[in-house]
């Protein structure tokens, strides 16, 4: 993890990224700030909620998209072409994320935020990056590598925040299956923790869709599930270590209510955009009540995320052993992957549904 100063005075605080990144804000207050960044020259409007979501959003992007060109994919039941256009057109001037230093949330249409969206959130890429540095290594995991490895990537992860979701459906089909009344999954009682983490790891009682498919179909992806209940854990095992720092930096948003999408969206950026590293945000519904329910999907943003992964893994994870594996070889097996994965996950969740393309030119 790059190493962050905070100084504060009366009159404002200035937070170090890296060499070539600086925040300058008005407030001293860490959760919440608003300012200007300045990346390769180019100074960013930004803004960022760490009380939240720990994102860096950019107001105004420098790569300056003239239009949204949106295309429909595949007709199915649900949203029309004139409602989801109406929906992107409602926005206005988007706000961007700065994506290397950005979460990724859930492909669920339930969530009511801005978002960057890819299968499992910031979760279901970590998973695909283990299962593809098992297949390209010849490896087998324990529970304690994948905890290691995990740990590894919460200190040297660049977002701030770790995501991952649930629902509240499954937290209460795992208060059932364990005859408990009440349940504070964020911090449970340390007698029930040993069974409720054998619990959490039975498809019923996973909330995030991609994940569960993952563990409970893995020959649709042709995978052994073993690395994704042993991450399962790890993420749970971290979280309830309130003695170490590290729990902090994990987000487990539960989801209220059921499934009710109306149409998936493919989010595509320019070209320089993506140098920029930098993607537009969408919501998959504009509020509760909204009757709108969108999977957002953010399809070539997502690789910069998989540079990322690729690079921990070659640099940080097969640094002492004899693999010669290439973050180029690497990157070009997860971003592979990831495409299949997103196919079955797609195909389940949104089999009846009509597919847009937003792209943004």
């Amino acid at each position: 993890m790059k190493l962050l100063f905070v100084l504060f005075s009366v009159a404002f605080c200035t937070l170090k990224l890296d060499s070539s990144q600086f925040i300058q804000t008005s407030e001293s207050s860490f959760d919440q700030f608003d300012g200007t960044m300045t990346v390769s020259e180019d100074t960013y409007d930004v803004e960022c909620d760490c009380s939240e979501l720990g994102m860096v959003e950019i107001e105004e992007a420098k790569c300056h998209p003239s239009k949204i060109k949106l295309t429909q994919d595949r007709e199915g039941t649900g949203s029309t072409y004139e409602e989801i256009n109406e929906k992107l057109s409602g926005y206005g001037n988007f706000s961007y994320a700065r994506i290397t230093h950005s979460a990724f949330r859930c492909l669920d249409g339930r969530i009511v935020d801005d978002i960057l969206g890819t299968p499992g959130g910031d979760a279901g890429e970590f998973v695909l990056g283990l299962l593809v540095y098992q297949d390209l290594a010849g490896v087998s995991y324990t529970q304690e590598d994948i905890d290691e490895y995990f740990e590894k990537w919460l200190k040297c992860m660049d977002p701030d925040q770790f995501y991952m979701c649930t629902d509240q459906a499954a937290i209460d089909h795992v208060m059932k299956e364990l005859a408990i009344d009440e349940l504070d999954i964020y911090n449970p009682d340390p007698e029930i923790q040993d069974k409720l983490l054998d619990a959490l790891v039975d498809p019923n009682n996973i909330g995030d869709t991609h994940l569960k498919l993952l563990v409970e179909s893995p020959h649709l992806y042709s995978i052994q599930n073993d690395a994704v209940k042993y991450f399962i854990r790890s993420f749970y095992q971290t979280l309830w270590d309130t003695e170490s720092p590290l729990y902090e930096l994990l987000y487990l948003d539960i989801l209220e209510g059921s499934h009710a999408e109306t149409a998936f969206l493919e989010i595509k950026t320019n070209e320089q955009c993506l140098l920029d590293q930098v993607a537009p945000l969408v919501a998959p519904m504009e509020s509760e009540d909204d009757t709108m329910s969108v999977l957002i999907n953010h399809l070539d943003s997502v690789n910069i995320r998989r540079g990322q992964t690729a690079e921990f893994f070659v640099n940080k994870v097969a640094q002492n052993t004899t693999s010669k594996l290439t973050v180029k070889t690497m990157y070009s097996r997860l971003k592979h992957h990831g495409m299949l994965f997103l196919d079955v996950t797609g195909e389940h969740i949104a089999k009846d549904l009509p597919f847009y393309t937003a792209s943004f030119v």
